[in-house]
C-alpha cells in the first residue's frame, strides 16, 4: 500500500460489515514463498543462559485477484539471541514470506484489510510459522522452540 492508500485505513470498519466479511471468507491456499534462516557460529556454552526470542511482522500487504479472490503477502522475522558478557549475541535468525490466497463474495477494502491483517492473518499463519521455526532450528542443530500463543 502506498502512503495515500495507508491514510484511508484510519477509517473504522463497521462490526457488522467485518463479521459479514469473515462469515464468507475461505482460505484457498497458504504456502511459503520465500525463506532464509541462518545460525550464527556461536555455541551456547552454558545451557542455563537466558535466551530471548522475538517475532516481528515485517510487512503485510494484499492484492485483489480475479473471481473474488485476493492474495496476502505476510512477511515475518524471528530472532533468537542470548546475552553474554553484557553483549547481545544473535544465535538464530529466520525471515519468511507466506502467501495466503482467500476467496470471499465480499470485496476486500483497505479498511477491512487493516483489521483483517491484525486479527485473522496471525491466527491463520501461526500454526505454519510455529512448525517452520521449530523445524528450522532443529535442522541447524539447535533445540526446537515453541512459539507463544497468538494474543489478539
Amino acid at each position: 500500500m502506498d502512503k495515500k492508500t495507508k491514510k484511508n485505513t484510519d477509517a473504522k470498519v463497521n462490526k457488522e460489515e467485518y463479521d459479514n466479511f469473515i462469515k464468507h471468507l475461505e482460505l484457498l491456499n497458504l504456502y511459503l514463498s520465500e525463506c532464509r534462516f541462518k545460525r550464527a557460529d556461536s555455541e551456547l556454552d552454558d545451557h542455563s543462559i537466558e535466551v530471548t526470542a522475538s517475532l516481528e511482522l515485517i510487512k503485510n500487504e494484499y492484492k485483489q485477484l480475479k473471481d473474488n479472490t485476493f492474495e496476502v503477502k505476510h512477511s515475518v522475522n524471528f530472532i533468537l539471541s542470548f546475552n553474554k558478557d553484557s553483549k547481545k549475541i544473535k544465535l538464530f535468525e529466520l525471515k519468511a514470506v507466506f502467501m495466503l490466497i482467500y476467496k470471499n463474495k465480499i470485496k476486500i477494502t483497505d479498511e477491512i484489510f487493516d483489521l483483517f491483517s491484525k486479527k485473522n492473518i496471525p491466527l491463520n499463519i501461526m500454526p505454519y510459522l510455529r512448525e517452520f521455526v521449530s523445524n528450522s532450528m532443529y535442522r541447524t542443530g539447535l533445540p526446537p522452540i515453541l512459539l507463544p500463543v497468538t494474543k489478539i
